[in-house]
């Protein structure tokens, strides 16, 4: 998806559609095997879906409550991130999000 911020001839929105109609359902059904267990992985997406502002509501929880339920930190810069990230998403007036994640923050 990084590759998506240089190419800015497609708008936002396409990425997202695709994201919705494609690459979801893949995401939830591997998610165990590639996310759960790689923490590069997790806080990529977080950032990537920030970026793009992507607002999904499941992957959204499902990102937090597998960053919630780490047992080995490898990377504290990653955990600052998905810290930031989710306190934004959760504060932002305009976000679909607001509010949704105050007990897990």
């Amino acid at each position: 998806m990084v590759a998506f911020r240089s190419n800015r001839n497609l708008e936002r929105a396409h990425m997202i559609k695709l994201i919705d109609s494609l690459f979801k359902k893949i995401l939830l059904d591997k998610w165990k095997d590639e996310v759960v267990y790689n923490q590069r992985v997790l806080f990529g997406l977080a950032e990537e879906f920030y970026f793009l502002e992507y607002h999904d509501e499941e992957l959204w929880t499902k990102i937090l409550d597998t960053a919630i339920h780490k047992n080995k930190i490898n990377n504290t810069h990653y955990w600052v991130t998905i810290h930031q990230t989710t306190k934004a998403l959760n504060e932002d007036p305009e976000s679909p999000l607001k509010g949704k994640f105050t007990d897990k923050i």
